[in-house]
């Protein structure tokens, strides 16, 4: 068993959003409702260097409605890629999942995609976006489907405190998730985006 993701920082106790314990959980929920949506979302990188962080790819799906709403994480296709690189591997993933729009922070050019394309500013911390997403994990809400060893990484070990990188795979996957109605809306739509 590995330790639980928890520091303490001089007196005071910090722990990760997710647990070992909850992402063995979503890998053993057992969704048998229809899909209702799949989104795949990106959260880009701000620079293309060699010290750029990876832009996160995540796809996610929605299953029933109201209250017993179920969310599975479908893929993790997050990389350091450049813009042309990750629009490509993005499109990709939203033909693989027959996904219903990309969900992206800031701008993407169309570039030939002819799909839905969802803007969204993030204006709140990342931890104030997190938190309402791992309360469906709590839950037991989402599913985990694939190999996202990556991905669930970064969930146990980020700690916002403490955290030196940004969570490209996390940020990603809440947006998506937060697209899909796991969550209040994390920041403003932009005119002309749905």
């Amino acid at each position: 068993q590995k330790p639980s993701t928890c520091r303490n920082l001089g007196g005071s106790t910090l722990r990760g959003r997710w647990t070992e314990q909850l992402i063995n959980a979503a890998h053993q929920l057992q969704i048998r409702a229809d899909r209702k949506r799949c989104v795949v979302a990106i959260d880009p990188q701000a620079t293309n260097s060699d010290e750029s962080d990876e832009t996160g790819i995540v796809a996610a799906s929605s299953y029933g409605a109201g209250d017993s709403r179920q969310f599975s994480v479908d893929g993790d296709y997050s990389g350091k890629y450049s813009p042309a690189g990750w629009a490509k591997k993005a499109m990709a993933a939203y033909e693989q999942h027959q996904a219903d729009a990309i969900v992206i922070e800031t701008t993407l050019k169309n570039a030939g995609f002819k799909g839905r394309i969802i803007r969204i500013h993030a204006n709140k911390g990342k931890f104030a976006r997190a938190e309402p997403i791992s309360a469906l994990y709590e839950q037991g809400r989402v599913a985990h489907q694939g190999a996202l060893y990556l991905l669930e990484n970064q969930l146990m070990e980020y700690i916002p405190a403490t955290a030196k990188k940004s969570p490209d795979r996390l940020d990603a996957m809440v947006y998506a998730l937060t697209e899909l109605g796991g969550a209040a809306p994390l920041g403003i739509l932009l005119p002309g985006a749905r």
